[in-house]
């Protein structure tokens, strides 16, 4: 569904110069601002709330002029209180020496003026819920069978009374979506967990904590005994949500995969992929990013409504926050170090640690992946590469080469196999960074015990009131994500605009139609570059026939290739072309086209058999498999290549024995089009684009006296830079050069003569 009215505090800087203006009705009154304020009041009662109005709304008209971006007022007014209790409450200590006051005075003072300027803005919007909703709609989408999430966007459009009553009222058909379903009970699940834990785990003691009450009691050991089934209980809790909630998110994510693979290899995408380009190679790490980000900001945003509710003795409409006012000084320090060992920092620490010590992290093999080595300037790296990868990485060329249908069923088995990921411990360096926080976390808050004469039953409820303050406020480590991280903003309009066009019939370019005979025939095309705006070629009639093998000539950078990309449905974004392009039929149906290109089709793990036979039906290379091997093996003997046996061609990639040479290559990609024409017994249109370069005089004859056998009932086109060399082998050779618009005294002139 479109994502309500709601916009964020802060909006993006512009160059206007309209003058000074003032925050809109949506900004003040958003969704953000509403909970801030609800926070306010449940942390500190109407007071508080009313020193963030005033001071949220002074951030907002700075941030509307650009002046600032973040909630200075806000936090100034916040860590300022903070301070200055730590300041009163050092004053007032007997326990502190008078020589120790002064600097202590200065550490709050500059600690918050440190909160203030480094530390994290509590006040700024956790989470974009325009882009949250908008991402909902997106995943949504990919199980809509019903047409309910476009009339829920409807509906929401017209506001939010209508959104919501609709929503009530279709309540049934909203729950038939995958997605609503397993969110709704991911967030249900979310919740009771943190009902059950705050509600009656809370004030568990652990360690030496445990030891100290136990020691209290009459009978030390029952008491520690029913400790141990309280935490038995909280550690099945906690097994059992982290079962349910992976399982529920592996299984979406799984969906999610298949929907957006389906989508970008569909048969009759070539062109739409061509025209998308980048954005195809990233459109499934989009979408796992979304789903991944939707999920959590989701969760953060219930968590922060329902745990006030769930912890009243500890935010229950008091005169001041109890922690503030108790011990302000502890939670100056722990702001502080919860600040400096955050997720992210211990993440940069880790990993730039590993790197130091183990280099590049080898990732393990499996069956369907391959580990190739590229070359990096002086560097050599061991690239480890698998059929999603490979598919989003080289989805262009799979849509050239025709590998469309298989390369979508070795993913979605890739997916099947790995869709199932074990639960991750931490590293030790991890453990080592956690141990290293928690020895200065307690030299640091040893000083601040003695010094406030701290009993050990005040330090735990202390910590408690700690812990559901700093999730509350968004300062705890788990909540420092922000929507899409840092440098990663994505799009989900973008996004579905993309999906959209995939789904979608192909428009633009030249007009494909289907003649009434076996002949291609191109009428008024024009080919363009689209940087220059000026016509690369003009045809004003030209037609193929079969039984003829064309040589597409010309010096460089006169279109050969982009003509019969084009032709192949496969035309890159820098050009465009107009006109008409007839394809040929034979027996009332579309005849199928076979491109192959300078580049072999080479899945990650796979066998030169399979890369031979990937275009036909894998059924029946299954059931004739015997047949196709030796059909194989006597081509390539034909072509002088005696050195391939059944062992050869059934090795994997990632195997050296593998290891075929530029010209192997080529030969490879003319044997599979040649096993693909037999198979199907019928004419075809054959597009050549300089894949008899690389070979040798005597290969390229027994090539194409190979090629004039087998594709004597097709049309059959090719780009040859040495064509008149091989005048045995074509029938027809068309100079591009004769189509090029030549500009006289500024009229444009053409000429249409064929080289023959």
């Amino acid at each position: 569904m479109k994502a309500p009215n709601f916009t964020q505090p802060y909006p993006e800087k512009t160059n206007s110069n309209i003058g000074f203006q003032l925050p809109t009705k949506d900004t003040i009154f958003s969704f953000h601002t509403a909970l801030n304020l609800y926070n306010a009041y449940n942390l500190g009662g109407l007071a508080h709330t009313g020193v963030l109005a005033v001071t949220s709304l002074a951030d907002q008209v700075l941030s509307s002029n650009n002046i600032t971006d973040k909630s200075y007022f806000s936090l100034s007014s916040f860590w300022g209180y903070v301070g200055w209790s730590a300041i009163k409450q050092i004053q007032s200590s007997e326990k502190i020496p008078t020589q120790y006051k002064v600097p202590l005075y200065a550490t709050s003072s500059l600690i918050s003026v440190g909160m203030i300027c480094l530390g994290p803005d509590i006040f700024a919007p956790k989470t974009n819920h325009k882009k949250t909703l908008d991402s909902t709609k997106l995943i949504a989408s990919f199980f809509d069978k019903t047409d309910e999430i476009a009339k829920l966007e409807d509906q929401f459009n017209k506001g939010y009374v209508s959104g919501i009553t609709h929503s009530i009222s279709n309540f049934k058909q909203i729950l038939s979506n995958k997605f609503i379903l397993f969110s709704l009970l991911y967030q249900g699940i979310d919740i009771a967990k943190l009902v059950l834990v705050q509600k009656f785990f809370q004030y568990m003691p652990a360690g030496k904590m445990a030891s100290f009450f136990a020691a209290k009691e009459d009978n030390p050991i029952n008491y520690l005994i029913k400790l141990s089934l309280l935490k038995l209980v909280k550690e099945v809790i906690e097994t059992v949500h982290n079962k349910i909630v992976t399982k529920l998110k592996e299984t979406l994510k799984k969906d999610i995969d298949k929907h957006v693979i389906e989508i970008v290899l569909q048969n009759d995408s070539t062109q739409k992929v061509m025209d998308l380009g980048p954005k195809v190679n990233i459109l499934s790490n989009q979408i796992s990013t979304i789903y991944d980000e939707t999920t959590a900001q989701t969760s953060q945003t219930l968590q922060s409504l329902v745990m006030p509710l769930v912890i009243p003795s500890s935010f229950s409409n008091q005169k001041s926050i109890p922690i503030l006012d108790s011990n302000p000084s502890l939670f100056l320090l722990d702001s502080l170090i919860n600040t400096i060992f955050n997720y992210t920092n211990i993440n940069i620490v880790e990993k730039w640690i590993t790197t130091k010590l183990y280099g590049q992290k080898k990732e393990e093999d499996s069956g369907d992946t391959e580990t190739t080595t590229q070359k990096m300037g002086s560097c050599t790296l061991n690239i480890v590469s698998n059929p999603s990868g490979y598919t989003y990485g080289n989805i262009q060329e799979i849509a050239k080469l025709g590998g469309n249908k298989y390369m979508l069923s070795k993913v979605l088995a890739y997916i099947e196999k790995n869709s199932t990921s074990p639960i991750q411990s931490k590293s030790t360096i991890t453990s080592l960074l956690d141990f290293i926080k928690n020895s200065i976390q307690e030299f640091l808050y040893a000083g601040v015990f003695i010094s406030q004469g701290i009993s050990q039953e005040d330090l735990f409820s202390i910590e408690t009131l700690i812990g559901n303050l700093t999730t509350t406020l968004g300062l705890s480590n788990s909540l420092n994500s922000t929507i899409y991280g840092a440098g990663q903003e994505i799009d989900p309009a973008e996004i579905l605009s993309t999906l959209k066009i995939l789904k979608e019939r192909h428009h633009g370019g030249p007009e494909r139609l289907l003649s009434e005979t076996m002949i291609l025939s191109l009428e008024n095309y024009h080919l363009k570059k689209k940087a220059e705006n000026t016509d690369m070629l003009h045809i004003e009639n030209l037609e193929f026939e079969p039984g003829h093998i064309y040589a597409i000539t010309g010096q460089i950078g006169t279109g050969k290739t982009t003509l019969l990309t084009d032709v192949a449905k496969c035309l890159m974004p820098l050009f465009c072309s107009s006109g008409k392009i007839f394809y040929p039929t034979y027996q009332h149906h579309t005849i199928k086209e076979i491109f192959c290109g300078t580049t072999p089709f080479s899945p990650p793990a796979t066998t030169l058999f399979e890369r031979l036979t990937y275009r036909l039906d894998q059924e029946y290379v299954n059931s004739h498999k015997e047949e196709l091997m030796q059909s194989a093996l006597q081509l390539f003997a034909l072509f002088g290549q005696h050195g391939f046996s059944e062992k050869k061609l059934s090795t994997k990639g990632n195997d050296d024995k593998l290891s075929l040479s530029t010209g192997q290559g080529k030969l490879a990609m003319i044997i599979s089009a040649i096993i693909y024409k037999k198979y199907l017994g019928e004419p075809v249109l054959f597009v050549i684009d300089e894949t008899l370069a690389n070979l040798d005089i005597d290969t390229t004859s027994l090539v194409c006296n190979e090629i004039k056998k087998i594709f004597a009932d097709s049309i059959v086109l090719s780009v040859d830079h040495n064509a008149r060399h091989n005048y045995d082998f074509y029938t027809d050779l068309i100079d591009l050069a004769s189509f090029k618009p030549v500009e006289v005294m500024g009229v444009i002139e053409e000429t249409n003569d064929l080289d023959y």
